[in-house]
């Protein structure tokens, strides 16, 4: 995950669990399920953004499948993926890469 996603899903995560907290602060616990469906629901939905949220770097393209088909490629930038659905096929890195080879000099040896 990136760190936006993480974020994002970490938050959740710490409401879920703040409301898991007050339900058993309160004594609630035992006999209410609504807070730990809720807090269960947030739980869900943090594991939903962290697995489809996706950014692109600035050098980075995304190969997206829908089914199994060919979407598109994603440039850089934030964008969604429906996790049944959509699938990252390849990541492609568009930075330029250089090689540097020994070059020969020619050179008079004295001896």
């Amino acid at each position: 995950m990136n760190p936006s996603t993480s974020f994002i899903a970490s938050i959740l995560i710490l409401a879920g669990l703040f409301l898991v907290s007050i339900s058993i602060l309160s004594g609630l616990a035992i006999g209410s399920w609504g807070s730990h469906t809720l807090a269960l629901a947030f739980f869900g939905i943090a594991v939903m953004i962290g697995l489809s949220l996706k950014i692109a770097g600035a050098w980075q393209k995304f190969v997206t499948l829908k089914m199994g088909k060919l979407q598109n490629v994603k440039d850089q930038g934030m964008f969604v993926i429906i996790l049944v659905f959509d699938n990252v096929f390849a990541m492609i890195d568009d930075r330029i890469q250089r090689s540097f080879r020994k070059k020969r000099i020619a050179t008079v040896s004295q001896r």
